[in-house]
């Protein structure tokens, strides 16, 4: 995507917007995703631009093991670095063109496999993921580099009574391409999340990632949710993000809803 637009996020530890716990369900499962997020700002180029993304997932978990597939639908208007688009709502893959202009269509689709690894007496949980953006979006419409990217990323999770905190990382190799000066990055986050109640969480996140256009600043962020269970098998998250260097957007908003 170009400069301007990246989760959560997650995928994946999926997006900063998660409620993140110590222990996975070892039932085959299986789970939808929609999610919507509006992010605007200059994003370090002078000029206001904004992006909305609309996105549906599905993940099928079976084990220790899950696989995800996350299809997005981009909206961006102005000088956008599309970088932006996997990084938010799901997988943290991102991509990197330029439109000075209204542009919209299908984004990149990504494709996860993660690995659980469980130590419960430390109520400490590991999750190794990969992650491939597939060239999906349409490169004459600036929506994308026309390139795959190919990821690896490890988080782990510590549960604490009520309270989980988080850190992680990654890297991402990036697909070369002619049009722009692109580059590998590496990615950190670190996060925590309060089960308030039986129904109710609230959490947040900081997210740092190397720009993958090379020179560019480095998007720096945080994200702050709040996350209701609607049913046994329906939950929803509320979202709001805000940027700390030039590379990141202004404010933005989103909501997610799962589906099991």
């Amino acid at each position: 995507m170009s400069t301007r637009m990246m989760r959560l996020r997650s995928v994946v530890a999926p997006v900063c917007v998660i409620a993140i716990a110590y222990e996975p369900s070892l039932a085959q499962e299986l789970s939808y995703g929609f999610s919507t997020e509006f992010v605007a700002g200059e994003f370090g180029l002078g000029r206001s631009a904004d992006l909305f993304i609309a996105a549906v997932d599905t993940t099928w978990s079976i084990d220790k093991w899950e696989l995800g597939v996350f299809v997005p639908l981009v909206r961006a208007s102005g000088p956008v670095p599309f970088e932006e688009q996997h990084r938010r709502l799901s997988l943290n893959q991102t991509t990197a063109t330029f439109v000075d202009e209204t542009q919209s269509g299908l984004g990149d689709v990504s494709l996860s496999a993660s690995r659980y690894f469980v130590y419960t007496r430390r109520k400490v949980l590991l999750q190794a993921s990969t992650i491939v953006k597939l060239p999906t979006a349409d490169p004459d419409k600036l929506l994308g580099t026309g390139e795959p990217d190919f990821g690896l990323r490890a988080d782990v999770v510590r549960g604490v009574g009520a309270l989980s905190v988080s850190l992680g990382g990654g890297y991402v190799f990036t697909g070369r391409t002619s049009q722009f000066d692109l580059q590998n990055r590496a990615e950190a986050r670190a996060g925590a999340f309060v089960q308030a109640s039986s129904r109710y969480g609230v959490g947040g996140a900081i997210d740092w990632r190397q720009s993958i256009v090379r020179g560019a600043p480095d998007p720096f962020e945080a994200t702050g949710y709040v996350s209701a269970n609607l049913t046994s098998r329906a939950r929803t998250t509320l979202f709001a993000t805000t940027g700390f260097s030039d590379g990141s957007p202004d404010y933005g908003v989103g909501l997610r809803i799962v589906l099991e």
